[in-house]
């Protein structure tokens, strides 16, 4: 299995630091000028992309102005994924927030708005089909796609096995599963077995307050058993990409690193 690691605008050097696989890439970088050149500069410390990074890229995205500048992106950059050695082009499932993950909306949770995804990402999921390559969701709580079901329900009206999720296991976890998540982690990993090639690895804790409040811990922070989680992944997807994201200091990403690395010898 490889290794990847998301630690902010450092991340390049602790991940050479640390011998890990790849890093993620930006999909802007990807088309942009130079672009191949910072791709030829990744291999050359022995880094590889883990991921193609199109998050700002929402199908529910209210402002029709900024949602044409991502469809324009996302078109240029679907030509050249393949040729990263990465197939994942990553991409916000849908939220009428224009935020994109810091926000939600009532619309999100209704039935009918995955119909209305299905729509607007028909005619992506068919370039990603004609291209090789995967138009991957990333899921959130916060967002349509909230759950291994409401992913599968969008997958069965598009038919194509190139839409694909990252499994980021944290995101699906409501406030009451975060107190005890490793059942509830384990049947994820049976409901997408087979839906995903990226694992994003990190942990959620709930923070004191009068009412709901989230944020990212370190991985062997919060409540999560990850040996038996990992091992699951392993057994279902052994060639699973683990990216090891939301990484806050290069002491983390260390701890973190060795941490996956045992678990899964």
């Amino acid at each position: 299995m490889k290794l990847g690691l998301v630690c902010g605008p450092d991340s390049i050097r602790i991940a050479q630091k640390l011998k890990v696989d790849g890093v993620s890439f930006n999909a802007a970088d990807l088309v942009a000028e130079g672009g191949r050149e910072k791709l030829a500069a990744l291999r050359a410390v022995q880094l590889e992309p883990c991921q193609i990074a199109a998050y700002s890229f929402n199908p529910l995205l209210p402002d029709a102005a900024e949602r044409k500048v991502q469809e324009q992106l996302l078109a240029a950059a679907i030509p050249h994924v393949k040729s990263t050695g990465c197939l994942d082009l990553v991409i916000n499932g849908g939220n009428r927030h224009p935020s994109g993950y810091a926000g939600s909306h009532r619309d999100n949770f209704t039935a009918g708005v995955l119909d209305e995804i299905a729509v607007k990402l028909e005619p992506w999921v068919a370039q990603c089909e004609a291209a090789g390559v995967n138009l991957t969701i990333e899921p959130h709580v916060q967002c349509a796609i909230n759950t291994p079901e409401r992913f599968l329900q969008l997958k069965s009206r598009l038919c194509s096995r190139r839409l694909m999720i990252t499994l980021d296991l944290c995101n699906f976890l409501t406030f009451a599963e975060l107190w005890d998540p490793t059942a509830r982690l384990l049947r994820i990993c049976e409901q997408l077995q087979g839906h995903y090639e990226s694992v994003h690895l990190k942990n959620l804790g709930a923070q004191p307050g009068t009412h709901i409040h989230v944020n990212e811990v370190p991985l062997l922070e919060g409540q999560v058993d990850w040996v038996p989680v990992l091992q699951a992944i392993r057994q279902g997807n052994p060639s699973a990409y683990l990216i090891l994201e939301k990484v806050k200091t290069e002491a983390e990403a260390e701890t973190g690193i060795a941490a996956i690395r045992r678990m899964i010898a």
